[in-house]
């Protein structure tokens, strides 16, 4: 009976156990597919914010290149927001943060790109960048060191590396960095025309030339290298290089080029014996810049040396109201007034140039010739004798003298 009884309860147990193992299974299974659903869902919602955060991305970079910073804030502050963990957006935020002059939250958002990939070369660059917007050349300096450090195959941290050497003063290391890494940018014409302003830097002016004609090689007709190469060539006195480097620029695209490179080229005009070229320069120039007293003093010069002497007294008395005081300008207004036989404001001038530098011998002649015109022969004789005190070796006063003498 014991046995017979226990046969049906093992029977039961076993059908019972198994129901409830299958129950058990069946809720494991389900609550298990339930969860990998779950997982799957929310990898799939990743996968689509990447999407469109690379859709943003690109819409913020174009926005970004045409200059739409507003657009490129926007667009750049979505895909952050899409995808968190991404550098990329966060570093084109700074980019644009930057432009619109929001240096203080651009500092941010490249500190919140740093948290995620501390280590990254592009974070380095920008924490550089952000760094030296801010002042903090030295720590900028050590960012862009190691942006450089992490990826040497990127120009751009180098240039930027020597660009803040030699803004905190040290030229010297920022020509070292050069002649170390220049070598592995053979083709790279910002770091060719970066060694020449800083050999120019460092008074190695043929260095200088050599690496911005290597850099103009490099870059071809670039018109900034081609405006700097001409002002150098000026600046050592090789006017006819010069010429030959900025006149076919001028002729291109006159209102492109700056202002200092028509100067130089109306300058080399003048020393190369063309002043009717220079004057129509800088004519232009001074009607379009109204304020500057350098392109006043060239025109005058041209204009003398043409013979023109009524463009010379209107660039005189242009001079004189822009710089009042100063004996340069008082002295052109003089000898203007003296070749136009004015000699009541060449003697005002003159004498204004004397309060200022009372050795100036060319005042003195000048002054000694118009008391001679008016036959006042004493003041005459004693502007004549200060000349010759001022500059022994002034012929104009000796013979002037000598001539006082013999009357």
């Amino acid at each position: 009976m014991t046995t017979t009884a226990a046969a049906p309860r093992a029977a039961r147990f076993a059908t019972v156990a198994g129901a409830v193992l299958s129950m058990l299974t069946a809720c494991a299974l389900t609550g298990c597919s339930q969860t990998t659903h779950d997982e799957a869902k929310a990898q799939a919602q990743q996968r689509w914010d990447r999407i469109r955060a690379g859709v943003k991305l690109q819409l913020a970079d174009q926005h970004f290149r045409a200059g739409r910073m507003e657009n490129c804030l926007q667009e750049a502050g979505q895909a952050v927001a899409l995808d968190p963990q991404s550098i990329a957006p966060r570093i084109l935020l700074t980019q644009a943060l930057l432009e619109t002059g929001k240096v203080l939250v651009a500092a941010a958002a490249i500190d919140a790109a740093a948290a995620i990939e501390p280590e990254h070369p592009e974070v380095f660059y920008m924490q550089g960048v952000v760094a030296e917007r801010r002042q903090d050349l030295e720590r900028a300096l050590t960012y862009y060191q190691r942006a450089s450090e992490r990826d040497p195959t990127q120009a751009d941290y180098v240039a930027s590396e020597v660009e803040c050497l030699v803004a905190i003063g040290r030229p010297w290391l920022a020509q070292e960095v050069l002649q170390a890494r220049s070598a592995d940018f053979p083709h790279d014409a910002t770091l060719k025309a970066l060694q020449a302003e800083v050999a120019l830097l460092l008074g190695d002016e043929r260095t200088a030339l050599q690496g911005l004609q290597a850099a103009l090689r490099t870059a071809g007709n670039d018109p900034r290298l081609t405006e700097e190469y001409g002002l150098l060539l000026a600046r050592t006195g090789q006017h006819e290089r010069a010429v030959s480097a900025l006149e076919p620029m001028y002729a291109r695209s006159p209102d492109n080029m700056s202002r200092l490179s028509v100067r130089t080229l109306a300058s080399a005009y003048l020393s190369l014996g063309r002043p009717q070229q220079a004057k129509n320069l800088l004519s232009r120039l001074v009607e379009k810049y109204p304020n500057d007293p350098h392109d006043w003093t060239i025109l005058a010069r041209a204009a003398m040396v043409c013979n023109d002497w009524a463009t010379a007294r209107h660039c005189a008395e242009t001079l004189v109201g822009l710089a009042p005081d100063d004996p340069d300008t008082q002295f052109l207004m003089g000898y203007v007034c003296w070749k136009l036989n004015d000699p009541q404001r060449a003697k005002a001038a003159m004498r204004a140039v004397l309060i200022a530098n009372p050795s100036d011998a060319m005042a003195h002649c000048i002054l000694g010739d118009l008391y001679r015109q008016n036959a006042d022969l004493p003041n005459a004789q004693r502007h004549f004798q200060y000349a010759i005190q001022s500059d022994p070796t002034c012929e104009w006063a000796r013979d002037a003298l000598a001539e006082l003498k013999a009357s």
